[in-house]
């Protein structure tokens, strides 16, 4: 996540910051990506963008934070499986719209990276975690009753499906409805083997 000097920044500069990240995340994937490129493009000196993040694993991290979207608090869903269902078809309906949204664009880049996808993962569940919806339907699920790190383990499982399933739909978005079935499967089996403990 960037450092505090990012956000001192005045808003038409950091602005420009992002912007320049937008253009060179949506263009090529995490190991193509230009640090030079992204300096050029905002117009600040290569050193500044080190005074802002780590690496460009770190803007990664926080273009995949700010693009998160808000509209899923207000989501209805019977329980914290049916929610990744749900949030699936909300996913895909924009895909089926053609809608080139900000945040489809970066999962296309994202999915043709491992290493990307790695961090996407990793950013989605600690978001996850930390989620007002996840946790309100966490507290009414036997996912409750775990452990931290089978918690963590279980919903880790359930959002690298989800994502997997996007990307899916990402690369071959005709079969929407096949890749749904699978997703739903995969929830059930992981809702099973938690009902078992």
């Amino acid at each position: 996540m960037p450092n505090d000097t990012f956000y001192n920044l005045d808003s038409i500069k950091r602005d420009k910051v992002y912007k320049a990240l937008i253009n060179e995340f949506t263009t090529n994937t995490l190991e193509d990506v230009s640090i030079k490129n992204i300096v050029t493009d905002a117009g600040i000196p290569r050193g500044s963008f080190y005074q802002y993040f780590t690496d460009k694993e770190d803007a990664l991290r926080f273009l995949i934070t700010e693009t998160r979207e808000l509209e899923h608090y207000s989501i209805q869903a019977e329980n914290l499986y049916h929610l990744i269902i749900v949030l699936f078809d909300i996913e895909t309906k924009t895909i089926k719209l053609n809608t080139e949204s900000l945040r489809l664009r970066i999962l296309k880049q994202i999915s043709k990276s491992p290493r990307a996808s790695a961090i996407f993962n990793e950013e989605i569940s600690n978001g996850a975690m930390n989620s007002p919806i996840f946790r309100n339907y966490l507290k009414n699920s036997k996912i409750n009753s775990l452990n931290p790190t089978e918690k963590r383990s279980v919903l880790e499982l359930l959002i690298a499906s989800l994502k997997d399933a996007l990307f899916s739909v990402l690369l071959n978005s005709k079969q929407i409805e096949e890749i749904r079935n699978i997703l739903v499967y995969k929830i059930q089996i992981i809702k099973n083997g938690i009902d078992r403990i």
